[in-house]
């Protein structure tokens, strides 16, 4: 880098005896052994920091450099691509492939990543108004100098070519471009036509819970105060009512009062129902930081291997669906554990009995796990002081999420009183302004499904969308295409000509997060900022300006003159934000840890009511599929998929079947199988594996995009698993 500042590139020197050259064919590293130096940064970032274990030291003496298992390059290790080698290798023996700029940028703008919610800082390197690199490393950030490979490479998408410059507005069925005035103005009466002849209750919002908590606070008031309209909804791909009721029916409050900190001073931690190292990378490290430096004793209950199961002192793997009876015997065990040394509450007592009543024999074959693994795990959670139970959209998508998370409430209240020691529970959410949109009430309103069912029953007829693409994010892409189309006005702002887009009479531009400020808060309840580091492309502009100005065209009067403006606003209407304070340094990084409202509500506990298992044997649809994420893309991939390395790495899309399935059927590695739903079918490539139960498919989210796979009926409560069977495509 210092080279390439000074304009100084090959001398003619001798070369280096054990010269190697670069390596490496995936698109995101390249190494260049000939300047490794034997430090060992990289090796000691893997092993101690993201804790993967890809590289270490291979042969000795003179012939000694880090590698992987067998020499094998990284795309064939366990390497996930974070790039924290490459951030603490001195030399440049690590680097990025491909990167825009090699030199020192001339500039670097501090923000948050916009993808997951674990809200990770880093700095924006900038050159020429385009975003060339990230740095990570900022001090009292969340993550330090770790990333994953979406926030480490998922800036592309930013200058991709295809981002929208200009409105655009349909006239004789084409879009054509407009300016901003005509757009806007063709918006606002569109609404107020479509409420003066149908009512407030016949036009909707559907934002993304990847908008700003000002976009967020700015929506709400558009909604409730302008348009007066109960069809405002944001699009997190489930129905959050079963997080948030349940917590809030239980404890008197949802969400987390703890931080990843905390967490990696956890000396034993339960992991139900979700996958960190895709969903949560930061988390991932943490997790694995407390097991590798704390001897932590990790209990993981997920039907589907992920690599922190691979490190738990106990992996409990129940047959999907049957997470009730698994969550039950295991409170009922965690009390038999501690009934030795404390009295029992008279409350208790009842979900006790009901363990007690269970046979060993009935458990192992409902669920498929030994009644002696559940008494292990309660063993070990209980020993420790410090004690974690994290929990995500692998019970809040269940049919019966509800009772699944009012169960693990549950346990974390009755281990408190019975302890006198704190549990730190902790709701793993997955996009990057889930929390605060929980916050700001746009997660308690209605959902995708229920917005589109009633698009097709002909109540709902203007629609505006903000930030998402229900066509591709949404399952049943049939019907949500056909309620597009019946719509008299579709409004949709957003950064790219989105499939949604293609169906609107009115398009937006928007901003994307390296072009805006604002906040967003992660699933700490950590506050944090973005700032813009580059000018809006072409005649974009961020979304709390686009809000703004529709919004004053209907009649609402705000004037916000920045983020911060509304942001006080925020912090006057929202208890949990009253006490937050704006650095007035905009160039170096803040964040602020929110506190949840203290209570007065009684902790109301559950005593489990074990149903029948949700999906039961079908000989038509004998296997049952399970979606889940993946490390290398977000979502359905709306943004990710345009940035050029991380979709080169996903270029193949398959679904993981047993092995044994697989033989069964004669059905061989990568090849060409069809899953058929009662809603469609889907041809994908196969992959075997052991890491998927007998019986079960696992197919990643960003594979479903515009599948007819999927029913229309599961996009909220239910998500998680349904009923396919496997066909064998002969050419």
């Amino acid at each position: 880098q210092v080279a390439a500042d000074l304009g100084i590139g090959l001398v003619e020197f001798y070369p280096m005896p054990r010269y190697t050259g670069t390596q490496e064919v995936n698109p995101f590293l390249l190494r260049d052994l000939s300047k490794c130096i034997l430090c060992a940064k990289c090796i000691r970032a893997d092993h101690e920091l993201v804790v993967e274990g890809a590289i270490d030291y291979l042969e000795r003496g003179f012939d000694a450099r880090p590698a992987t298992l067998h020499d094998w390059p990284l795309d064939r290790s366990t390497c996930t691509f974070c790039g924290t080698c490459m951030e603490l290798c001195p030399t440049g023996a690590l680097f990025e492939r491909d990167k825009p700029r090699v030199s020192t940028s001339p500039q670097r703008i501090v923000t948050t990543c916009p993808f997951c919610a674990c809200g990770c800082a880093y700095e924006l390197e900038v050159a020429d108004n385009c975003v060339v690199g990230v740095r990570p490393g900022i001090p009292d950030s969340p993550n330090g100098v770790t990333l994953c490979v979406k926030g480490r490479f998922g800036y592309e998408y930013v200058n991709h070519p295809h981002r929208l410059q200009k409105p655009l507005l349909r006239k004789d069925g084409e879009l054509v471009a407009t300016s901003w005035e005509n757009a806007l103005t063709a918006a606002a009466t569109g609404l107020k036509d479509l409420i003066a002849q149908h009512g407030p209750d016949s036009v909707a919002i559907l934002c993304t819970p990847h908008c700003s908590n000002e976009e967020a606070f700015l929506l709400s008031l558009l909604s409730s105060r302008i348009l007066q309209t109960t069809n405002l909804c944001c699009n997190t791909g489930m129905d959050m009512g079963a997080l948030i009721d349940g917590m809030r029916e239980t404890l008197g409050w949802t969400g987390s009062r703890h931080t990843f900190h905390d967490i990696e001073g956890a000396g034993s931690l339960l992991l139900i129902g979700t996958n960190p190292p895709a969903s949560a990378p930061l988390l991932s490290y943490t997790i694995k930081r407390a097991v590798r430096n704390n001897r932590a004793h990790l209990i993981a209950i997920d039907p589907i291997e992920n690599k922190l199961c691979r490190q738990a002192s106990v992996w409990l793997r129940p047959k999907p669906a049957t997470d009730e009876m698994v969550l039950s015997s295991l409170l009922g065990a965690i009390i038999q554990e501690l009934s030795g040394k404390n009295s029992i509450p008279g409350e208790l007592k009842e979900i006790r009995r009901l363990y007690q009543q269970v046979s060993p024999e009935d458990f192992e074959k409902t669920t498929g796990i030994p009644f002696g693994h559940i008494k292990e795990a309660a063993r070990l959670f209980c020993a420790a002081e410090k004690k974690v139970i994290a929990f995500g959209n692998g019970i809040i998508q269940q049919p019966r999420g509800k009772n699944l998370v009012r169960t693990i409430c549950t346990m974390s209240c009755l281990i408190e009183q019975l302890t006198n020691r704190e549990v730190i529970l902790f709701p793993v959410l997955k996009q990057s302004n889930a929390v605060g949109c929980m916050h700001l009430g746009l997660l308690e309103t209605k959902t995708p499904e229920t917005i589109f069912q009633e698009i097709l029953a002909g109540h709902i007829k203007g629609l505006w969308i903000i930030g998402d693409d229900p066509a591709v994010n949404l399952p049943g892409a049939q019907q949500v295409l056909a309620a597009l189309d019946k719509l008299a006005l579709l409004v949709v702002a957003d950064s790219f000509l989105s499939r949604s887009a293609q169906k609107a009479h009115i398009v937006l531009p928007v901003a994307s997060f390296a072009e805006n400020a604002g906040s967003i808060t992660n699933m700490e309840n950590r506050v944090q900022f973005m700032r813009p580091a580059i000018n809006p492309v072409g005649e974009s502009l961020p979304g709390w300006v686009i809000i703004t100005q529709l919004a004053n065209m209907l009649g609402a009067g705000f004037n916000f003159g920045s983020p911060k403006e509304i942001l006080e606003n925020i912090k006057t209407q929202v208890p949990a934000y009253a006490a937050m304070v704006v650095s007035e340094n905009s160039a170096t990084y803040s964040s602020h840890l929110l506190s949840t409202p203290a209570t007065t509500a009684k902790q109301t506990l559950c005593v489990p009511q074990i149903g029948e298992p949700i999906s039961l044997p079908d000989p038509e649809y004998p296997f049952l599929l399970v979606l889940g994420s993946m490390l290398f893309q977000l979502d359905a991939g709306h943004k990710t998929a345009r940035c050029r390395r991380l979709a080169k790495i996903t270029t193949d899309e398959y679904a993981e079947l047993n092995m044994d399935d697989a033989a069964r059927m004669n059905i061989s590695d990568h090849e060409n199988i069809r899953l058929v739903s009662p809603a469609g079918e889907k041809l994908i490539k196969s992959r075997c594996t052991k890491k998927i139960p007998q019986g079960t498919v696992f197919l990643p989210l960003p594979f479903t995009r515009r599948s007819t796979l999927l029913p229309f009926s599961v996009s909220g409560s239910g998500f998680k698993n349904f009923k396919v069977r496997i066909e064998k495509v002969s050419s």
